[in-house]
């Protein structure tokens, strides 16, 4: 029997799926890890896939796929499609566009990653679009690195290994 923690917050048919497969393969196996990546041969490629999330953008969550393959594109093109019709309906109020970027305030809080730099995490407040494309709806630190309006500011500080002082690596 399968744990109802596998699935614990899961909405979709294929985190349920995904949750359930992983936690066989970490009881059968005795893996190590609670939720091992799943591995696939792609038929529209050929290659070894490896499934890192139960959802998400396939191009963040499926690795190893060849360049051009037709499997990963279409399933892309499907997420990027219902992304569109979800992320609108849950804006309750979008500001002045500045440029291409436009900050929109969100009606709930959503779970979704950032196709700009990758993170993935809870949109508790806002999100924002480049050029009205909300199949690439980004998160708040992009949004602040993208708006002409706000400085960004680095700073890196060298660190030293204490045993010869040589720059770390």
């Amino acid at each position: 029997m399968v744990s109802l923690a596998c699935w614990e917050g899961s909405e979709t048919g294929a985190a349920l799926l995904s949750g359930s497969a992983r936690y066989s393969v970490h009881t059968l196996t005795g893996s190590r890890s609670r939720f091992p990546a799943l591995r696939w041969d792609c038929t529209g490629c050929g290659q070894r896939v490896t499934g890192r999330a139960p959802a998400g953008r396939p191009v963040h969550a499926e690795h190893g796929h060849a360049p051009g393959c037709a499997r990963l594109a279409a399933g892309q093109a499907a997420e990027e499609g219902e992304r569109r019709e979800r992320l609108a309906r849950l804006i309750v109020h979008s500001e002045e566009p500045a440029g291409s970027l436009q900050r929109h305030w969100l009606a709930e809080r959503i779970e979704d990653d950032c196709p700009r730099c990758g993170w993935h995490g809870y949109f508790h407040h806002y999100l924002a679009t480049i050029g009205g494309d909300w199949s690439a709806a980004v998160c708040g630190n992009c949004h602040a690195g993208l708006h002409p309006d706000i400085a960004v500011t680095v700073r890196y500080f060298s660190a030293r290994s204490p045993l010869d002082g040589s720059p770390s690596r």
